[in-house]
């Protein structure tokens, strides 16, 4: 049961975006297309707390579960570092305790803001109101696929699918001057980053002979860790790094963060929470055994987590802007976030893990207080003098 249970997680909520983006532009009330987005939404969650307690209350036997959908790419000879290998790659979902955590964090989150954008986008013209929920759900559904792949190349599709989604959603008001620049740079500075996911995906392959996560941790159990020197391993960890930093908006590609406040406020949130700010710091922990042996690189990411601790740090305190009067706030917890990345390499992934987690509930209420404390502001202000506040 919990095997067909975690399999279904992301396409229960990839069912309920296609309904709302092809479906409810046209015929769904406001009520029903919220309530087709987030029953998906509640139904991806309970799914992914079954799962998590399978594995660790219920669990009789291995915490690991692997469960094949069908084939992608069928064998074909490529060269690798030790001959010609046959190369195939098969649409594999994996269950295991750190998939089921980010599975938990990513369907709750999501549920939550989708019933908070219930209300925040109230007086969106009906067909809009629809399209937005079906960009929020395929957003989840997507990142949903990362945190439970098999292999790279699942993984990238997912990737792939949260920077669209990310383009969409922060995009969404596409009429007003400033939305589209902050979608598009946020749209290209991830595309930057995805070529160093695609150049350690194919170092990983040309290296190991596989994308398979469980036989590339198989496999580089046996290298040796490389101390002061830069080989395949730490190629591939720099281009996963650079992805990552791409995602995560960390120093130097933090650029297209800003862009996100440009949009809705559930955008705001479901993105620094359950999605693109999440993958970064997956991505990571998942190849944790190829980091453990490039501790060169390692260092970098903790420089890079430093780095971007304290620039966003001091944007905090110096930030005097009336309409992103609580936008310090905001930037305090980028703060929090560059320090987490920074943490790695001294605590390790599991304190990393828990840590990551405790930022994401805790990005979650302060973003929606401060949007709530704005919001209430802006509607006495407009009652008190006949005039928007901003």
């Amino acid at each position: 049961m919990s095997m067909v249970a975690f399999s279904l997680i992301p396409f229960v909520v990839a069912a309920g975006a296609i309904v709302n983006g092809l479906i409810g532009r046209r015929w769904f009330s406001r009520q029903l297309a919220v309530a087709t987005a987030s029953a998906t939404m509640g139904v991806a969650f309970a799914l992914s707390v079954w799962s998590l307690a399978s594995i660790t209350v219920f669990s009789s036997g291995t915490s690991v579960r692997d469960v094949t959908l069908g084939d992608w790419i069928p064998s074909i000879p490529l060269q690798t570092a030790t001959g010609i290998e046959m190369f195939s790659v098969k649409w594999t979902l994996r269950l295991d305790p750190l998939s089921a955590v980010m599975a938990v964090l990513v369907s709750g989150v999501g549920l939550l803001v989708h019933l908070y954008a219930a209300a925040d986008m109230r007086d969106e013209p009906r067909g809009g109101y629809a399209r937005f929920f079906g960009c929020l759900s395929l957003s989840c559904a997507c990142m949903l696929i990362v945190v439970l792949s098999g292999n790279f190349l699942v993984l990238l599709a997912g990737w792939q699918g949260t920077a669209l989604c990310s383009f969409l959603l922060i995009g969404f008001w596409f009429d007003r001057t400033t939305v589209p620049n902050g979608a598009m740079k946020a749209f290209i500075v991830n595309w930057l980053g995805d070529w160093g996911l695609l150049i350690a995906i194919f170092l990983t392959y040309f290296t190991l002979g596989t994308l398979d996560f469980r036989e590339v941790e198989a496999s580089v159990t046996s290298m040796p860790v490389e101390v002061g020197t830069f080989g395949a391993i730490s190629g591939i960890c720099l281009g996963l790094s650079v992805a990552a930093a791409a995602k995560g908006a960390q120093v130097p590609l933090h650029v297209w963060l800003p862009g996100v406040l440009e949009g809705r406020a559930p955008v705001s949130a479901l993105v620094q929470t359950a999605t693109m700010l999440l993958a970064g710091v997956y991505l990571i922990v998942r190849c944790a055994p190829l980091f453990e042996r490039a501790p060169v690189v390692l260092t970098i990411v903790t420089l890079l987590g430093i780095v971007t601790a304290l620039l966003a740090g001091s944007l905090a305190l110096t930030h005097t802007v009336v309409s992103g009067v609580f936008t310090p706030a905001r930037r305090l917890l980028r703060f929090d976030a560059g320090a987490l990345n920074a943490c790695v390499n001294a605590f390790g992934w599991t304190v990393k893990i828990a840590a990551w987690l405790a930022y994401m509930f805790e990005k979650h209420v302060v973003d929606r207080v401060v949007d709530s404390i704005v919001e209430a502001v802006a509607w006495a202000h407009r009652k008190l003098v006949g005039v928007k506040f901003f």
